[in-house]
């Protein structure tokens, strides 16, 4: 999939290289074709973030009640929870992650995870590269 980056021309200065998103923008950009979401349970709404030379942001936003398929990781992945809790499994290894809380998920790791709180919880997914 192909994002597009946000039209910064105005707000942002192009002399010093910054891109702003801003929270319109980035709920503007919703999709909900992620791996495995066609599976019962496992509804989920990624919003794409910023992209830099090495890395990018993806927000992910999952109802109460929700999961992922397990996958293997292909890109590093920084897991940065913004509300709510999640129950991450990392090669077999439980990791119950809150607001705020950080968790790095390595190349070549079979990962899932679910929501782990009564109501809806998100993160920010920072992955590259």
């Amino acid at each position: 999939m192909t994002i597009d980056q946000p039209d910064v021309s105005s707000g942002a200065s192009h002399r010093s290289g910054a891109l702003l998103l801003t929270k319109a923008q980035l709920l503007q950009r919703a999709f909900n074709d992620l791996p495995g979401a066609e599976g019962p349970g496992c509804a989920r709404t990624a919003y794409p973030g910023l992209e830099a030379g090495t890395f990018r942001s993806t927000l992910i936003v999952m109802p109460t009640g929700q999961r992922s398929p397990p996958r293997t990781s292909d890109i590093e992945h920084v897991i940065v929870v913004l509300e709510g809790a999640f129950s991450f499994m990392v090669d077999d290894v439980e990791y119950r992650i809150e607001q705020l809380d950080q968790l790095f998920v390595p190349v070549g790791a079979v990962w899932s995870y679910q929501n782990a709180a009564l109501a809806q919880s998100s993160f920010l997914a920072i992955v590259g590269p």
